[in-house]
């Protein structure tokens, strides 16, 4: 975890008052679909912040506690041996030869019989507790009353129904949610990516980052060949922007405003958290600490791309016949969501 805590032990960013917020009261950030471990967009701020994280399989569950127990990275965790859903209950958990295809929702055969994703095929059913969003969040206030500020889901198809069970945590608390979704359905009864946006929109969120996967039939030999390939799901990325439009008659409160900002740049949306900055901090001493910082993160992002890029250079020149797929390989890493077209070079 060599990204852990880089950001709330800069001595820059403990003289604000964002930090000081923060640790008053641990950042909410909610990892829904956490097997594998804590999300690591939220690692630069760990002991700043209150994870609360779900895992609905029995198995994965106990492994994810014993790793949690040894963890002192993080201000706290709390972990639930549910899954996340539009109701209280129980559910049906399809789980899949790969468990992080194991849903809810039972996996199409489409996709292993067209596109050979042999991961998706069943492996057996269990029955699991079924939560919502709302009831975790608002049922267990003793875990703190901002758990849900920042959320990431990642649930095989089931965001949108998890989004619907968090309706009140959607109005009063998140202001980031970095979500999977679909636009080709995986599993049966899915809601896609269209639906998705236009229900978030109608929330109050403005999707700001689109990063895509693809799959084909492989007809193709990819070491050889280029080809087009058709995107199946995509990270996605909201916000509750308080410069849009039709959140301008929103009062944003002084945590919602921390929160955004700290979300920003996390995500590296060093522009976006410029522009919060300018907007809503009026000490100037605060504003330039937190200007600077925001500077130094996005100057750090600049040196390891041109790092990166010698490395490129020198393995292109080690390995000529591998050109192709050095290339493919470093675009493919450094592929976000900017572009300097309208940037003059010479």
């Amino acid at each position: 975890m060599s990204q852990a805590n880089t950001l709330s032990q800069n001595p820059q960013f403990q003289r604000t008052t964002l930090y000081q917020a923060f640790k008053e009261s641990p950042f909410g950030f909610v990892d829904a679909g956490s097997a594998g471990g804590i999300h690591p967009i939220i690692l630069p701020v760990a002991s700043l912040t209150h994870c609360t994280c779900f895992e609905p399989d029995q198995s994965a569950y106990e492994v994810l506690f014993q790793d949690f127990r040894k963890n002192r990275v993080f201000g706290k965790i709390s972990l639930f041996n549910t899954a996340l859903g539009d109701r209280n209950g129980n559910s049906k958990l399809y789980l899949t030869k790969s468990a992080v295809n194991s849903s809810v929702l039972k996996p199409r055969k489409m996709l292993t019989e067209r596109y050979e994703v042999k991961g998706f095929m069943m492996d057996r059913e269990v029955e699991v507790r079924t939560e919502t969003l709302d009831n975790i969040v608002f049922q267990h206030t003793d875990f703190g009353g901002n758990l849900g500020e920042f959320i990431k889901l990642d649930c095989q198809g089931l965001e949108y129904e998890i989004l619907k069970g968090g309706l009140k945590t959607l109005d009063e608390q998140c202001v980031a949610l970095w979500c999977e979704t679909e636009l080709l359905k995986m599993y049966e009864g899915q809601r896609t990516f269209s639906e998705l946006d236009l229900f978030l929109n109608q929330k109050g969120f403005r999707l700001y980052g689109f990063y895509p996967n693809y799959i084909s039939a492989k007809k193709i030999d990819r070491t050889s060949y280029d080809t087009e390939e058709r995107i199946i799901w995509a990270d996605a990325l909201y916000f509750k922007d308080p410069l849009s439009e039709s959140n301008k008659v929103n009062n944003f409160t002084e945590r919602q405003r921390c929160s955004l900002l700290l979300a920003a740049i996390l995500t590296k949306y060093y522009d976006f958290a410029l522009e919060l900055i300018d907007s809503f901090y009026h000490s100037r001493s605060e504003k330039e600490v937190l200007v600077d910082i925001v500077l130094e993160l996005a100057s750090a992002g600049k040196k390891r791309y041109e790092q990166d890029l010698m490395q490129f250079i020198e393995d292109c020149q080690e390995f000529p016949e591998k050109q192709y797929l050095l290339a493919k390989k470093f675009v493919d890493s450094h592929v976000s969501n900017n572009n300097i077209d309208n940037i003059s070079i010479f």
